[in-house]
């Protein structure tokens, strides 16, 4: 076979970090690739192009490079005899990883041609496969003087309290690089997050605003619709109350804060509660569910429908040794009796008495808040530590009585933690309850229907601890009982009246 038989089979690689430099930079690295492997007749495929858009090579880049690994395995695979690329650091960034290409090329006999400087690597010559090393060096370290001058320059700027100079525009606020935003725009969107805001200090959920404001047309910075973590992370953004944020640290910024702080640092508290219950979907669909139990076995009732689409909370408790009667009441028949019950006693003199006098120390109750999940968190820590201690004193040859003790003592201290936290928990769920009856609307009875379902079941969470149905009647599919002598609301003690709405 003569030499002009021989077909040399080569790669293309392309890579630019850059996103908006991507296209054109690529264009140019592979335009220049194709001429030269048409000017030394080098044969490539369609699929032997290949390309990392906006990726860096860097140790600071945290995006895979999926097209220079699929080149790895297919020149491990005997595809290539020649990889074309147009600059050193197109393809490396890190010695390290040169290192593993060169030796994959060294195995498989394949060259590296570098179209902007005209040369080709042969990596069988010791001195070629250093001055490849030494350029890639060159670039680890430029990348490395770069990434410092950056820190340095963005921590001056975060010091300085200016917006962060890149990224996307923020919901409320102008964008970095563009200024473009109407301030009739910014106004509504400020308000809408003050609007948020008060409505999960009132008690409505993050998943039910994002409902809302979704239905409402209401879109993000970027016009799109909310989410409920994109929601939380505008909530819980620093920015909100005028301080810049970088890299752990908080400084005061140049714009002028959005909503108070003792009512973000509210928001903050709820949101960020270790404790807080997160659920999929929709959420509770009925003003009760969760809170109705059963007079009979106990257990929770739950709302299903008839054959004629009529709904009832029913007892579903199907347990061999279950107590019978099976209860079932309508839910507008609950509903409309508990919601009657609430609006009576929240509508007491002693309660709106009780009501005001928390509006005079509601002013510290997102301290009180964060103070004790803080030390629920610094409880739990003790917890876990008192246990493996004891593992770790047990791991040592110890006689039986001595295990005892350890284990015992172990136990009597974790009871103590245990006692503690139950304490810290309940004082929590008492601040909960008075940070929603300082946010009741004056005239609750009046405006009760518009509210939110999340801040109607927030409400009867503050003053309610569970409904419970008793047997009355029939109790079958299909009846009507209507005693209001069956259900028994069980108060917190916080909101007790001195006397009872007729029944």
């Amino acid at each position: 076979m003569t030499e002009a038989a021989i077909v040399i089979r080569a790669a293309i690689y392309c890579r630019i970090s850059r996103a908006f430099e991507t296209m054109k930079g690529v264009e140019r690295q592979l335009q220049d690739a194709i001429a030269i492997a048409r000017a030394k007749g080098w044969t490539v495929a369609d699929d032997s192009v290949y390309i990392d858009n906006n990726t860096g090579a860097s140790e600071f880049s945290n995006k895979a490079r999926a097209e220079y690994l699929r080149m790895l395995a297919d020149i491990e695979a005997g595809k290539y005899d020649a990889v074309i690329l147009w600059l050193e650091d197109r393809g490396h960034r890190r010695v390290i990883d040169a290192w593993e290409f060169v030796q994959l090329c060294k195995t498989h006999n394949v060259t590296v041609y570098i179209t902007s400087q005209d040369r080709n690597y042969d990596f069988t010559d010791p001195l070629d496969e250093a001055e490849f090393y030494g350029n890639v060096a060159k670039a680890q370290r430029e990348t490395a003087l770069v990434s410092r001058r950056l820190r340095r320059q963005r921590q001056q700027v975060a010091e300085a309290g200016e917006p962060h100079p890149g990224g996307m525009r923020h919901f409320g606020f102008q964008g970095y690089r563009t200024r473009t935003v109407p301030e009739d725009q910014l106004g509504l969107e400020r308000s809408r997050i003050q609007e948020a805001v008060a409505r999960v200090i009132a008690g409505d959920t993050v998943r039910g605003i994002v409902l809302d404001w979704n239905k409402r047309g209401i879109p993000t910075a970027t016009g799109g619709q909310w989410t409920r973590g994109s929601l939380r992370r505008v909530l819980t953004s620093p920015a909100l109350v005028g301080l810049r944020k970088h890299n752990g640290s908080l400084y005061p910024a140049t714009w002028e804060p959005v909503v108070a702080r003792k009512d973000w640092d509210e928001v903050r508290a709820i949101l960020k509660d270790p404790t807080r219950v997160m659920t999929r979907g929709r959420g509770p669909a009925y003003l009760l569910t969760g809170l109705v139990y059963c007079g009979v076995c106990g257990e929770r009732m739950r709302v299903k429908l008839d054959s004629k689409g009529m709904k009832y909370y029913r007892c579903e408790n199907y347990r061999p040794d279950a107590k019978l009667p099976r209860l079932a009441r309508l839910v507008k028949f609950v509903d409309g009796e508990v919601t009657a019950r609430l609006l009576y006693r929240l509508t007491s003199p002693q309660v709106e008495d009780a009501a005001k006098a928390l509006h005079g120390e509601g002013g510290n109750v997102g301290e009180q808040i964060t103070d004790i999940l803080a030390e629920l968190a610094r409880l739990q820590a003790q917890y876990d530590r008192v246990g493996d201690k004891a593992i770790d004193e047990l791991a040592e040859d110890v006689d039986e009585g001595t295990r005892r003790q350890v284990l015992k003592a172990a136990q009597r201290r974790r009871e103590r933690l245990e006692h503690e936290m139950d304490r810290l928990r309940e004082k929590y769920t008492q601040l909960t309850g008075k940070r929603i009856l300082t946010r009741l609307p004056p005239n609750i009875a009046e405006v009760w229907p518009d509210l939110s379902l999340d801040r109607q079941r927030a409400i009867l969470a503050a003053v309610i601890e569970r409904v419970v149905i008793q047997p009355s009647g029939p109790t079958g599919f299909g009846h009507e009982p209507s005693d209001p002598d069956s259900i028994s609301v069980l108060w917190r003690d916080r909101t007790k009246p001195t006397s009872q709405p007729e029944q």
